[in-house]
């Protein structure tokens, strides 16, 4: 993946230190997307919160549902897609500051000014993760409608005792204005932070990830183009245990029949003994 530095994304002078700028820009949104009502709402109110943790196993759609939600949201939203490599502190604040400078070219300059001054006698990881928690709540304080910070993939940091200081001054810096919003496989371990206040913490785990049978149609209704009738929705819905990733499975397998029919196949399924996930993924 090549590098790129912050000036060439337009935000400012050049920084000498490099960015991977797919980690910090809003993921794309697939054109077969369904909007999930029922979920948006629920990120909406996470958001006004201070946490939000969606927790979900691969393939559960969290990543699918934060882009959705951040497209019809009114609060301003800055990305970072995580991966192993961001463990390193310093890795981790100037994609922050990167990523909040995607929304706004003039986003946390203090902080940008620090990491322009880096090297010997320079400001310190405590001096700038200080800086970066503080500016990033004056943001969303003074966004019209709040500022939400999207960790995607959080799992790839968790436990690291170099960016857990830098998460935890975050969240101790969230409230009105400013929220984080968390993906990860799991419940996170967070480092500690007593976040006060009523409706402080929303959790989303595997169960309200689930497509219900109403969502279910709708996705092959609306985004599929292969309409359900109503009786094989909820058998479909239930052998998949609505998730995602064997529902788009089943909508290839369709696609892939010169005649398909939709209440043959969720037949075929009701009566595959073992792991339907690996007899899809065979079958495409």
């Amino acid at each position: 993946m090549p590098e790129i530095r912050l000036g060439l994304l337009g935000i400012g002078p050049v920084n000498p230190l490099p960015v991977r700028a797919i980690k910090i820009q809003s993921p794309y949104q697939r054109p077969d997307t369904v909007s999930r009502t029922r979920l948006n709402g629920w990120l909406e109110r996470a958001a006004r919160g201070r946490l939000g943790l969606i927790m979900g196993d691969a393939g559960f759609g969290k990543s699918t549902l934060l882009t959705d939600w951040s497209v019809h949201t009114r609060r301003a939203t800055s990305w970072y897609r995580l991966e192993h490599d961001d463990r390193d502190w310093l890795t981790f604040i100037r994609h922050l500051v990167a990523g909040g400078r995607e929304v706004d070219g003039g986003f946390a300059p203090g902080t940008y000014r620090l990491l322009c001054q880096l090297g010997p006698g320079g400001p310190t990881q405590a001096e700038l993760t200080a800086s970066l928690a503080r500016e990033m709540a004056e943001f969303g304080a003074a966004s019209p409608h709040g500022f939400s910070l999207i960790l995607d993939d959080y799992h790839a940091i968790e436990r690291s005792e170099e960016t857990d200081p830098v998460v935890a001054a975050l969240l101790g810096a969230t409230g009105p204005g400013f929220s984080l919003l968390l993906a990860a496989k799991t419940e996170p371990e967070l480092p500690a932070v007593r976040l006060k206040g009523r409706n402080a913490v929303h959790r989303l785990d595997n169960d309200q990830l689930r497509f219900t049978v109403a969502e279910t149609e709708a996705l092959f209704a609306e985004a599929y183009n292969i309409p359900l009738e109503h009786d094989v929705a909820t058998e479909l819905a239930a052998r998949t245990e609505g998730w995602a990733a064997l529902l788009s499975l089943v909508r290839t397998r369709l696609e892939e029949r010169p005649n398909p029919d939709p209440r043959a196949l969720v037949a075929q399924l009701s009566a595959t003994q073992g792991d339907l996930y690996d007899f899809l993924a065979e079958e495409v």
